[in-house]
This record gives structure tokens, C-alpha cells and sequence, in this order.
């Protein structure tokens, strides 16, 4: 223990000894490094044997020591400084090797331990300074990239070498040194750099690169710089007008923006600052909003008109400033000079025509300041019309077109025109320098004159030597159009001394016929065919050309003369042309005169006075003293007779009424007509046969022609499918004023044409007759239709009698009195005459028009039965009456409401009813007519 105690001071001690001098040696040593800076010959402690390196060569430096063999020393490490260059120090050779891969400077520190004394040790460090050159045998590469212009799109720019023996490198990275204000992208896959740069500079590149085949892993850098070159002309925009593809037309509102053609993403955001004549342009009518970059306007003008425009294009919030000259080109527009002329609309035949001209200027020169117009507006002007109608003339006065339409010829005008202010803006357009006159033609058509008809004039036959006096009655065309008043100027006849002259007053024909027309001598031929006498026959032929009067014929020398008159017309001829207008007033106008008359001819025929009239001269015109009839339609039938009872037409076959009844299966329509002619009427018996039959057989024809239209002005006031429809919401007043006028047409025809078949008859057989009123008669007419769930009954009367619907299923019983008179012995009847057929109005007042949904019975009687069975008009009036006279007519005619199945049934209730309706009656002679629609 004691010994082991003394060992462990004993080595205490070395210790501490060893710690002393340690101390002194590190003293000394720094005194020695101290004083090393005074002593640089002095070798260090150790050296390498290759401070110097050449690139991409092996390396290959010893460590060596150049201490003292006695002083014993170890190298505890050896670092370099730089490890990424390619070396490294390998422990075993002692030796820094390998192959530099850069040219640099780079060190190796040693640190060791000295050993001078047993327990003396130090450790030191030895700092060895080498480098390594660049390796002149190697290739080296320069690029070139080329400059690019400011704004421009950079795209697939190329880097490029320009090293002969540079063939296999590839480079690895590409860096903008400085800051890449124009933000280039360098595309490695590409090898190129893209980018749109915006700001002049100076752009440098470090370029890394290696070979592929040389200095594997090693690798190079070059730098290499190019330049964005200034390029202000990239900005401007090109501007030009943008109207869409549309001509901007001279006269015609327009607008359309100014654009730019450059599509440089930089030229996006770009102002007008100033037009350096927008003054100008816009006393032209042309404006340029700076703002929005529209020209908009209206002008007078046309040609190219250059714009001026200064504009900044801001980039980066730069702005670069340009000018521009853009062309504005407006086309002339003559269509828009072409005004609008008023309607000339239509002329009527026989008749003056007066129309304004009026021209409107199809600009809107309201749109234009004063400064364009000046102080004339913008307005057309007449210069010349020009009319293919001699009886036309244009009165500059008035501004109108005057004429008076004497033929059916549609007459062609040509208006010439021309625009005042025109002369007065020379520069307005070229084309409008000189006095341009503009046209417009038009045709007037020429229309028939309802009112103021060609008219067509008759007159009655005259006898020779017998005082004639006739009146120059009108053939109407159209036969129902109102016409205005004319006045007949004169009349003039074809031949010489006829004795005949119009006379103003009584506007009649009068005077004594003396002419008579022979056949000319040449075509005559004796009675004698045997008759070889020539002389004789010239003889004859001389006395018939010498004829000149009736009373000639008196005087003729002998039978010979006496049998030439039998071969001559014994009807003489006269032509009577009629000169008449419709104004009067102007006659005495030299202008108008001649033009307003218009001439029609008509021919006389002047005979001979006939015989004395025997007494059986009218046996053509007796009838059958009863009659009757029935006809089964769809739903109903028709049943009608006729009775004589007056005593004295009984013997003479004069039954004095008549009756025509139809059922038209194909339109559905019953149609009955009576007629009641007059007691004091020679010839009525007659005139009520002639107008029930051609009446009706008119109207029954007419069915297909106006049915039509009477069912569709029906049904635009009655919904025909509606059973409930509420009647009393059906404008009366507006519906009766309708179907009138569509009903006109039917029954109008029907009256008109029956009674001029009376007028016919008599001037047919005047002689006969005597006087137009010995065919007096009555006439009432009804058609009745079912349209849709509802019944139309239109009848039509004059004079007197009864019309009355009648209906015994409703409780208490009804009836509608269409239309019902009855006269007594004392009033004076009304009968069918011209003036009922002389005006629409006279017409329509005679109709009467009822809708019901069904009835019992539609009755139609003269007044030789309303008289005795209702004695008054108040009875009519009366449904209990009526019931009375429905109770009788069933009593006496038991098949009335039955169904009718068959001819016999049909003969039966028509022979009852004729048999009815001679009841017996003290005080009433009239022949009776009846007529049931059931």
C-alpha cells in the first residue's frame, strides 16, 4: 500500500515536470514563431512536392517532412481547404492526389506532433500554399445570342456557339446574371430563351456547360451578353375604322369605332389625346367621341375624309406617343335623295281628279345644323310633272294634279325634282355639283265611278204622226248603285226634220215621227217574179228612194208603186245620241266643256200606230182561279194556296195573287214569296204571277253566291255551337246593320229584277196594257236558314200583309211580327214601283231580320185574310189572337202538325188549306193568298 501511494507521487511529480516544461517549449516556440516573421528564409516544417496543378491532370504531391531526424514528430491530419476540386489526401502514400477539376488556389493543412523530450510533446500545424492552373490544352467555348427588339415577342431565341473544335458539350444551366427585368425563360429542352421584353438593357448570361466526352463531370462556365435594342415603332397601333363590314353611308345615321390593326399584347392599353381636325369633321355632321374611340354622326357629305389622330400607347407606365392619318370613306347615297312621293291613289271614270303632290325628303335634315343647310332646309322640290293624259295637268300653284277622267285608261305621271340647297353646297358630293334632277313615276289607276256611271238611257217605241212625249228612263249599271245627279246638255238625231227634239223643261223627247226608213232601191225585189218590165222596176226603185214621209205614201200612182212599200222596213230607225254630264256647273268652263260630256246612243223605233185593241187581247195573261202546293225540306215544311173570291175575277180567270214556295236541299234554305195585286190594277192578276216567279226563282239561284257571306257575318255575332248563349249580349243594332248589307245582294237582285220584268212586260206590250200602274201588286218575300243551332228569318215586304213567326210550344205562346199591315176598304194600298228599288236605302228599309232557336211556324198572309180574321193592326199585335187563328187552322187541316210522309199527305194539307182559306165573308171580296213555313 505504502508502495503503491509512493509510485502515484513519483508520477505526480513527472507530471507537473512535464507540465513545466511543456510550458517553456510552448513559450519558446512562440517566441520562435514570433521571431519567424524576421527569419522567412526558414523552411517549414513540411513541404509538398507539387504546389502546382494543372486542370483535368493527375496530381500527385508528396508530403515531406524537413524536420530534424532526432526530433521525432506525427502527423496527426491533412485537410485541403477545398475538397470539391477533385483532390484528396490519402494517408497511406501520404501523398494530396487525384484530378483537379477547377483552376484555383487552394491550401493543405498539416497538423502534427513534435516530441523533443520524453514527456515533451507538441502539436503544431503546417500550412502548404498551391494551385492549380488553367489547363491550356483544353477546348474553350464562346456563345453569341443575337439582340432583340423592344416589344417584340422573343421566341425560340438561340444560344449558339462560335468554337470550331467545341462539338460534343452540352450545357447544363443558363442564368441571368444581373436582374432579368424583361422576365426571358430560358426552354433547356429547347435550348432557347423566350419572352416579350418591354424595357431597353443590357442582358448577361452565365453558361454552364460540359463535355460529353472530355473531363467527365467537369464543368465549364462562359458568360456571354446581348441587348434589347429600343423599338418604339412595335406600338403603333395602324388604326383604321371599323364599320362592321358596312358601307357608312352619306345621309344615314352611322357608327363605328376606330381600331387598331396591331394585335401587340403591349398595344392593348392605348388613348386618343387629340383629332387634329375634329372641328372641321364636325361641321361636316361627323363626330369623334376621344373617349370611347367612336365616330358616329350624320353628314351631307361623301368622299374620303382623313382623320387625324394622336394617340398614346402606355406600357409599364410609359407612354409612347404616335400620329396617325386614317382614311373615312362615306359613300354617296342617291337612294336616300329619292323622296318619297305621296300615293297618287286612284282616279274615277267620269269624274274629276284632284291630288297634292307631295314629295318628303327621306333625310332627316333636322339632324344637320344650320352651318350644313344654311337657311334652306333640306326639302325636295317640284320641277316638272309630266302626264300621258291630255285632259291632266300639274297647277303649280296649288301643287296638285288636276284632271278630269274621261276614259277607263290608267294614266302613267312622271314627276320631276330636284333639292335647292344642293346648288347652293357645292362640295356636298361630285356627283352633285352639277343641277341633278331626280324622277319619280307613278300610276294613277283608273277606277269604275259608282256614283257617276257611264249611263245607258231607253225610251219608249213612237208611231208615225202621232204625238210622242218620252221620257229618257236610265238602264243602270251597276243596277244598285246610287248615282249622282246628271244633266242632260242635248240631244241630237241622225236624221234630219225627224220631227223629234229634247225639250229641257219636261226632259222628255217630243215632237211628231215623220221619217220612215225604206230598204234601199237596190235590194228590192218585185212580188212579180215573173215580171219582165224593166222599166217598171226602176220606176218603182226611183218612187221608194223619193219617199221622204208617211204621208207620201198616199200619193203613190198605183197598185205597181203600192206592193214596192210592202218590201220596205215599215219600222222606222232613229238614232238619238245623248249628250249628259255631271257637271253642269262647268259648262261653262272654255277648260273643261267639251270633257265633261259624255255621249250614249239609243235607238227609236217609230212604227206604225197599232189597230184598235180587240176585247180577248189579255187572254194570255188569265190564270187558274186556286192553287196550291207543299214541299218537305229538312226540318220543315212549306205549304201555300191561293183562292179567288171576288165574283166578277172568278168569271174572267183574274185571281189577283200568287205564290211561289222552294226548298233549296243543297244550301237548306225555304223560300216562300206572295204577291197581292191590286183591285183597281187591270192587268195585276198577271203582275202578281210575273213577280212571285221571277223573284224567287232570283233568289233561289243566288243562294250559292251570297249564302257565304250571310253565314259568316251570322256567326261573328252568334256562337251557333253555344245552345245557352245569352241572346241579349248580341249587339241588335250592330248585327241588323251587318246583315243587311250582305243581304242586299240577295234580296235586293231578287225585288229589283222582278220589278223591271214588270217594266219589260209593259214596254213590251204597251198597247195592251195602257198604263205601267194596271200591273200594281204587292210583294213579300222570306228565306229562312238554320245556321249552327239557331234559325236566320229575313223577309222583305211592300204593301200589305202579314209576316209572323209564330211559336205554340213556348208557354205562354209567342210570335215576332216581322213585318204586318192591314189596310181598310177606304186607305190607299201601297204596291211595287220604281221607287222602292231606287236606292240601297229603300231597299234595306223593307227588310226585316229576326234569330230565333225554333218555332212553330212562319206565316205568311195577304190582306184578304188579315182583314176578316183580325180585323185591325192592334189584333196583331196579340199572341191570343194568334192562338186563335193556330186553333183554326189545325181544326180545318187535322195533317197541318203532322208528319208528312209522302205525296198524298203533302196534296191533302194543301188542298184543305185551300179549301180553308175560302171561308165566307160578307165584307171582304179580296182574293186571299197564304203561305206556312212549319
Amino acid at each position: 500500500m505504502k508502495k503503491k501511494n509512493i509510485l502515484n507521487k513519483k508520477f505526480d511529480h513527472t507530471n507537473n515536470l512535464t507540465n513545466n516544461i511543456t510550458n517553456n517549449i510552448t513559450n519558446e516556440n512562440i517566441n520562435i514563431k514570433n521571431s519567424s516573421k524576421k527569419h522567412l528564409s526558414k523552411k517549414p516544417d513540411f513541404e509538398i512536392s507539387q504546389r502546382v496543378g494543372v486542370e483535368f491532370e493527375n496530381f500527385n504531391g508528396e508530403i515531406r517532412c524537413n524536420l530534424d531526424e532526432k526530433v521525432k514528430h506525427q502527423i496527426l491530419s491533412v485537410e485541403l481547404d477545398k475538397t470539391e476540386i477533385g483532390l484528396t489526401y490519402n494517408s497511406e502514400t501520404k501523398k494530396v492526389e487525384g484530378v483537379p477539376t477547377e483552376c484555383c488556389a487552394f491550401s493543405v493543412t498539416i497538423k502534427y506532433k513534435v516530441s523533443k523530450w520524453k514527456f515533451l510533446q507538441e502539436q503544431k500545424t503546417c500550412v502548404l500554399n498551391c494551385e492549380i492552373v488553367k489547363n491550356n490544352n483544353l477546348p474553350r467555348l464562346r456563345f453569341r445570342v443575337n439582340n432583340v427588339k423592344q416589344f417584340e415577342v422573343v421566341e425560340g431565341l438561340k444560344i449558339v456557339h462560335f468554337d470550331k473544335s467545341a462539338d460534343h458539350y452540352s450545357i447544363d444551366s443558363v442564368n441571368f446574371i444581373d436582374e432579368n427585368v424583361n422576365h426571358f425563360v430560358y426552354d433547356r429542352s429547347q435550348n432557347v430563351i423566350n419572352g416579350l421584353p418591354t424595357k431597353i438593357a443590357q442582358c448577361s448570361l452565365e453558361i454552364k456547360y460540359y463535355y460529353k466526352n472530355i473531363c467527365p463531370g467537369k464543368i465549364f462556365t462562359n458568360n456571354v451578353d446581348f441587348f434589347v435594342l429600343e423599338n418604339k415603332q412595335a406600338l403603333k397601333l395602324d388604326l383604321f375604322v371599323n364599320t362592321n363590314n358596312k358601307s357608312i353611308k352619306q345621309f344615314e345615321d352611322f357608327t363605328a369605332k376606330i381600331q387598331a390593326k396591331n394585335t401587340n399584347l403591349h398595344c392593348k392599353n392605348w388613348e386618343i389625346t387629340s383629332v387634329e381636325n375634329i372641328i372641321e369633321l364636325h361641321k361636316k355632321g361627323i363626330d369623334i367621341n376621344v373617349k370611347n374611340k367612336t365616330i358616329s354622326g350624320n353628314t351631307l357629305f361623301s368622299g374620303i375624309f382623313v382623320l387625324n389622330i394622336e394617340y398614346d400607347v402606355i406600357v409599364d407606365g410609359k407612354s409612347y406617343s404616335f400620329a396617325e392619318k386614317i382614311p373615312l370613306k362615306i359613300v354617296s347615297n342617291e337612294a336616300k335623295l329619292h323622296a318619297h312621293v305621296n300615293s297618287l291613289g286612284t282616279a274615277k271614270y267620269l269624274d274629276f281628279y284632284y291630288n297634292k303632290v307631295n314629295l318628303i325628303s327621306k333625310i332627316a335634315h333636322n339632324n344637320y345644323s344650320n352651318y350644313l343647310r344654311g337657311n334652306n332646309n333640306f326639302e325636295p322640290r317640284v320641277v316638272n310633272v309630266i302626264i300621258d293624259n291630255n285632259n291632266f295637268y300639274y297647277d303649280n300653284t296649288t301643287q296638285e294634279i288636276v284632271g278630269y277622267v274621261s276614259n277607263n285608261k290608267d294614266i302613267d305621271v312622271t314627276i320631276e325634282y330636284d333639292y335647292p340647297v344642293l346648288s347652293k353646297m357645292p362640295n356636298l358630293s361630285l356627283e352633285y355639283s352639277n343641277h341633278k334632277i331626280f324622277t319619280h313615276k307613278q300610276t294613277i289607276k283608273v277606277v269604275e265611278n259608282t256614283t257617276k256611271p257611264k249611263l245607258e238611257f231607253v225610251a219608249k217605241n213612237a208611231y208615225y204622226n202621232v204625238p210622242f212625249a218620252g221620257s229618257l228612263d236610265l238602264v243602270k249599271k251597276p243596277i244598285f248603285e246610287n248615282i249622282d245627279p246628271y244633266y242632260i246638255v242635248e240631244v241630237k238625231f241622225d236624221k234630219e226634220n225627224s220631227g223629234l227634239y229634247y225639250n229641257h223643261a219636261t226632259k222628255r223627247i217630243e215632237g211628231i215621227p215623220k221619217l220612215v226608213n225604206l230598204v234601199k232601191p237596190e235590194n228590192f225585189v218585185s212580188d212579180d217574179k215573173n215580171s219582165k218590165d224593166i222599166k217598171d222596176i226602176k220606176d218603182i226603185k226611183q218612187t221608194i228612194k223619193n219617199i221622204k214621209d208617211i204621208r207620201d205614201l198616199e200619193d203613190l200612182k198605183d197598185n205597181k208603186h203600192k206592193t214596192a212599200v210592202k218590201h220596205t222596213n215599215e219600222n222606222s230607225i232613229i238614232t238619238a245620241t245623248i249628250f249628259y254630264t255631271y257637271y253642269k256647273d262647268k259648262l261653262n268652263d272654255s277648260k273643261w266643256k267639251n270633257l265633261i260630256k259624255q255621249q250614249t246612243e239609243i235607238k227609236l223605233n217609230i212604227s206604225k200606230a197599232p189597230p184598235p185593241k180587240k176585247d180577248n187581247e189579255d187572254n194570255k195573261y188569265r190564270k187558274e182561279n186556286s192553287a196550291n202546293e207543299c214541299i218537305k225540306g229538312k226540318e220543315k215544311s212549306i205549304i201555300a194556296a191561293r183562292q179567288c173570291v171576288n165574283t166578277n175575277h172568278q168569271k174572267t180567270n183574274h185571281c189577283e195573287n200568287d205564290f211561289y214556295i222552294k226548298y233549296n236541299a243543297k244550301y237548306d234554305c225555304y223560300v216562300a214569296v206572295l204577291a197581292d195585286g191590286s183591285n183597281a190594277a187591270k192587268f195585276s192578276y198577271y203582275a202578281s204571277k210575273l213577280v212571285v216567279n221571277v223573284a224567287g226563282e232570283i233568289l233561289d239561284n243566288n243562294l250559292e253566291k251570297n249564302l257565304p257571306n250571310i253565314v259568316t257575318v251570322f256567326n261573328k255575332f252568334y256562337n251557333t255551337n253555344n245552345k245557352n248563349e245569352n241572346t241579349n249580349n248580341i249587339n241588335t243594332e250592330a248585327f241588323e246593320k251587318s246583315i243587311k248589307r250582305v243581304l242586299y245582294n240577295l234580296i235586293g237582285i231578287s225585288v229589283f229584277t222582278a220589278y223591271k220584268k214588270l217594266e219589260q212586260e209593259y214596254n213590251t206590250n204597251k198597247n195592251v196594257i195602257g198604263d205601267i200602274k194596271n200591273l200594281s201588286t204587292t210583294l213579300m218575300l222570306t228565306v229562312i236558314k238554320k245556321i249552327g243551332k239557331k234559325w236566320l228569318c229575313v223577309s222583305y215586304s211592300v204593301g200589305d200583309g202579314v209576316i209572323v213567326i209564330y211559336n205554340n210550344k213556348l208557354q205562354p205562346a209567342t210570335h215576332n211580327l216581322l213585318l204586318g199591315k192591314i189596310s181598310n176598304n177606304n186607305s190607299e194600298n201601297h204596291f211595287l214601283s220604281k221607287k222602292e228599288i231606287s236606292s240601297y236605302d229603300e231597299i234595306i228599309k223593307n227588310i226585316n231580320v229576326s234569330v230565333v232557336d225554333n218555332f212553330t211556324a212562319l206565316i205568311m198572309l195577304n190582306n184578304g185574310i188579315a182583314q176578316p180574321k183580325f180585323h185591325n193592326e192592334n189584333n196583331l199585335k196579340q199572341i191570343e189572337t194568334w192562338n186563335g187563328f193556330w186553333d183554326e187552322l189545325n181544326k180545318e187541316i187535322p195533317n197541318l202538325l203532322g208528319n208528312i210522309d209522302g205525296k198524298n199527305s203533302n196534296e191533302l194539307n194543301a188542298k184543305n188549306l185551300m179549301k180553308w182559306i175560302n171561308f165566307a165573308d160578307e165584307k171582304s171580296q179580296n182574293d186571299r193568298v197564304l203561305a206556312i213555313i212549319y
